[in-house]
């Protein structure tokens, strides 16, 4: 009896990501569904399984998940004829439909964002997650990223086997020493305080705030963001690993005023360089972070303060951090994904 991993995000996002870290970790092999017709197949990690539409639709991405029995036929069929049907199938996030395989199965929750109208204004996008929660309560168990996302999942009466395993930081993160050769390199200036900022452009990320503190701050500060530009700053997009490794540890702060996270790993990625954080004074970031980051109500004054304040005290918030995100080695990770494979066999 094996495990397989189902996967329909691309490499470089977060998702993505944690699905390639199952697959190392557990040596499953990791299918990745391409349901979106507009992205180019090479994006996406492990064995791409797609097929030619009979009906094409916008990007496809609606329709495929909406009807993922009548659409994805063909691809359940491909990833059908690479297992046993003793495979056991974990859905490597919440979001992704269930193919109609008769195979045991469980899913990975990452948030619940999608059923929030402040979050998702789009209401058929929010009963499709409506719609395969009652696959995942119905699957051998559930994975989920925190202990505030289990509580979320708590409060919806999933009264289940649900295991809290904290996603790994990838071993391409690490301390390096080489600042002014680093900024060099990577084309930033040697002379400002550089102030990190990594995400999407989710309305969640609160990219307003990010704004009017760099504001605040002046002219000794500089912006370096990983994602979609804002404003005046030196921006990157679709990096890998050893890349944004760089970056972080170029960098003088991480900034991250989320209104809401399932995880935050921008947090633990810099916690794990050495970089200091300042972040949102929210439940699951003092959970991620404990003591090691600066945490404030996400408004531009107090987060500017708190920059500051990290700057003056980077040794501190370097040490700490560096402690704290051991727990997000990828060698812990393994012990624990592997452990709940085994159970789950037993």
């Amino acid at each position: 009896m094996n495990f397989a991993i189902i996967n329909e995000s691309t490499k470089y996002t977060g998702l993505g990501r944690y699905a390639i870290d199952i697959s190392l970790a557990t040596n499953a092999k990791l299918f990745s569904l391409k349901l979106d017709y507009s992205i180019d197949p090479s994006k996406y990690p492990g064995q791409v399984t797609s097929y030619k539409p009979f009906l094409k639709i916008g990007n496809g991405w609606y329709i495929n998940h909406r009807f993922p029995s009548i659409f994805l036929a063909s691809i359940r069929k491909q990833i059908e004829n690479q297992i046993t049907p003793d495979t056991i199938m974990h859905y490597s996030s919440q979001g992704i439909p269930r193919l109609s395989l008769d195979n045991r199965y469980f899913y990975t929750v990452h948030d619940l964002f999608g059923l929030n109208s402040k979050y998702n204004s789009d209401s058929r996008l929010r009963k499709l997650l409506e719609i395969n929660l009652k696959n995942i309560t119905s699957g051998e168990g559930i994975v989920t990223v925190s202990q505030y996302v289990k509580s979320q999942l708590l409060k919806l009466g999933m009264n289940g086997k649900i295991d809290v395993i904290y996603p790994s930081v990838s071993r391409n993160f690490k301390l390096l020493d080489n600042r002014i050769s680093l900024r060099k390199s990577l084309g930033l200036p040697e002379d400002k305080k550089l102030i990190l900022s990594v995400s999407s452009q989710d309305p969640r990320k609160n990219l307003k705030a990010v704004a009017e503190t760099m504001a605040l701050l002046g002219e000794d500060y500089n912006l370096v963001r990983v994602g979609k530009p804002i404003g005046d700053c030196h921006s990157f997009t679709n990096i890998d690993d050893e890349k944004l490794n760089g970056i972080y540890n170029a960098c003088d702060v991480l900034l991250i005023p989320s209104i809401d996270e399932g995880f935050g790993y921008p947090i633990a990625e810099a916690m794990t360089v050495g970089l200091p954080v300042v972040a949102s004074d929210i439940p699951v970031f003092h959970e991620i972070a404990e003591n090691a980051a600066v945490l404030v109500e996400p408004e531009p004054e107090k987060l500017a303060r708190g920059i500051k304040d990290a700057v003056d005290s980077s040794g501190i918030f370097r040490d700490r951090g560096i402690k704290v995100a051991k727990r997000y080695s990828f060698e812990r990770f393994v012990e624990e994904i592997n452990a709940l494979y085994k159970r789950i066999l037993e």
